[in-house]
């Protein structure tokens, strides 16, 4: 349901749950299935391909946004407020 975009107040309502409940389920979930999907390799790799690729990705960003500074503000902006707040 939640890939339908349905609010968890929804869900909880049509499974007779709270919405806290259902959000800490899929939380959880979500938890598991990285670990699965995830290994120290891939940590290694991301890091290589952030480093070498990190210009290039806040540049496309500042350009789209109209933002005429440095990209380096804008990567700390986001680390600022956490990639949580992209979602």
């Amino acid at each position: 349901m939640r890939s339908e975009n349905i609010p968890f107040s929804v869900i909880a309502e049509r499974l007779g749950r709270n919405s806290t409940t259902c959000q800490t389920r899929l939380l959880r979930k979500t938890i598991r299935n990285t670990h699965k999907e995830w290994s120290g390799e891939n940590d290694v790799a991301l890091k290589a391909a952030y480093k070498k690729r990190k210009a290039e990705v806040w540049t496309i960003v500042a350009k789209e946004m109209g933002f005429s500074g440095s990209w380096q503000v804008i990567e700390k902006k986001i680390f600022e407020h956490g990639l949580n707040s992209l979602k």
